[in-house]
């Protein structure tokens, strides 16, 4: 900068930028329907936009009998034993303990009941 005179001056200015962790996302696809004992894939995707963050995937209430992983994808198997609707609840938490739940429905009929 110069002033009137003619001197000038200068200054640094100098900005620190902090993020903030973003909460990791699922999308896990539609409601199944199926008959008892028949195998109930829920397929869908995972992730967390702060790239230095892993995502971790929990299935909460019923344990999968399959899963599979693979690029932020994910398939997990049920099978149920007896007719009724089932929530099936995932959280997919991040080591910042940031997370975001979904649920999927699972309507399971008696062969009898059709």
């Amino acid at each position: 900068m110069r002033d009137t005179a003619g001197f000038t001056s200068s200054s640094t200015l100098t900005i620190d930028i902090t993020g903030t962790n973003d909460a990791p996302f699922i999308n896990p696809g539609p409601d199944q329907i199926v008959f008892v004992g028949e195998t109930a894939t829920i397929t869908g995707t995972f992730g967390d936009p702060d790239l230095a963050d892993t995502p971790t995937l929990t299935f909460d209430f019923f344990s999968p009998t399959n899963v599979n992983f693979s690029n932020g994808q994910f398939s997990a198997d049920f099978v149920f034993g007896a007719p009724g609707t089932y929530s099936v609840a995932m959280t997919v938490a991040d080591n910042h303990f940031a997370s975001a739940q979904a649920l999927v429905q699972v309507q399971v009929f008696d062969f009898l009941e059709v």
